[in-house]
């Protein structure tokens, strides 16, 4: 993938993530958002076409119908045809689950899902129940792709992944950043609380950017590594400098900003809502800054033996 179509569609998502973030905030529960995304999303937006009824009914049953049976279209298609495959298994279980959950998500309200639990909650518990089986295909997949794989495969992977950590990223800096402080700002109730939630909505946004740039320097040296390039030395630098760069920023701002609660704790009214350490970001700056250190170190002690031979 060119470089300028992976940031085109990553400014893409991160519009979409921000926009569906904010309409389901809008919506009738409070579940349609991170925890419970796509399907809980899908499920309230095809409990409300039904409601209007006559063709609207039609249409949501016929998209609740192709959601479902998703899975076994995959199945289908697959390259690999043996169904004893343990990913191929958990696809064949996942369309019948996604049948009776997807159900769950769109009528919650029925007593004989809802017992003493709110609507948004059942719903939650539904669209989670889906993405777990869905996590688990990917994870069986992936080890199998690993485990059969030659080196321009893995490189591959390994790109694929760190592509995936990117778009991860980016909606996390949609809703965490965009998306909550649309609504937490505008309701501080005084200056101190304003001021923190600002911190904090700068600190989030800069350590989640500076992420995306090692996911996407990372991607460039995976290119580097699987072409060869004399690049290597280059690129290996910049994306250890990033990461050195990344980690003080992201104990910096944990200081300043937990020093700005302590400074004013009498004053906010949720000093919860302002804690902050990144562990995150900074396990993801560590793992790549000793990666490309060992690539640095590497590539040096392969020199020092080609001017001594």
């Amino acid at each position: 993938m060119k470089k300028s179509k992976l940031y085109l569609i990553l400014a893409i998502e991160a519009v979409i993530v921000a926009v569906l973030y904010i309409i389901a905030r809008n919506a009738s529960y409070t579940g349609a958002s991170l925890i419970s995304f796509p399907f809980g999303f899908i499920g309230d937006m095809l409990r409300r076409l039904s409601l209007r009824g006559g063709v609207f009914n039609i249409l949501a049953i016929v998209v609740y119908a192709l959601v479902c049976i998703c899975p076994i279209i995959v199945l289908i298609s697959a390259k690999e045809k043996s169904v004893a495959r343990p990913e191929n298994v958990v696809l064949l279980l996942l369309s019948p689950i996604m049948f009776f959950c997807m159900y769950v998500a769109i009528n919650p309200q029925l007593s004989m899902f809802r017992l003493s639990s709110a609507e948004s909650v059942v719903r939650s518990v539904a669209a989670i129940t889906i993405d777990s089986l869905i996590l688990l295909y990917l994870v069986l997949r992936l080890v199998r792709m690993v485990r059969n794989s030659d080196k321009s495969t893995l490189y591959k992977c390994l790109k694929v992944l760190m592509i995936f950590v990117a778009v991860i990223i980016v909606a996390a800096f949609s809703i965490n950043v965009i998306g909550e402080n649309v609504y937490a700002l505008p309701k501080s109730e005084d200056g101190y609380a304003f001021w923190g939630l600002t911190l904090k909505a700068v600190f989030d946004g800069a350590n989640l950017l500076l992420t995306l740039l090692i996911a996407l320097w990372t991607v460039k040296l995976i290119d580097t590594l699987s072409n060869d390039s004399e690049d290597l030395r280059a690129v290996t630098e910049t994306l250890c400098s990033l990461s050195r760069v990344s980690l003080v920023l992201c104990a910096v701002s944990s200081v300043m900003l937990n020093i700005f609660n302590v400074l004013f704790i009498d004053r906010l009214n949720n000093v919860e809502a302002h804690l902050y350490i990144p562990i995150t970001e900074i396990g993801f700056a560590l793992i790549i800054l000793l990666l490309t250190r060992l690539l640095i170190e590497n590539k040096n002690l392969r020199e020092d033996n080609e001017l001594f031979i």
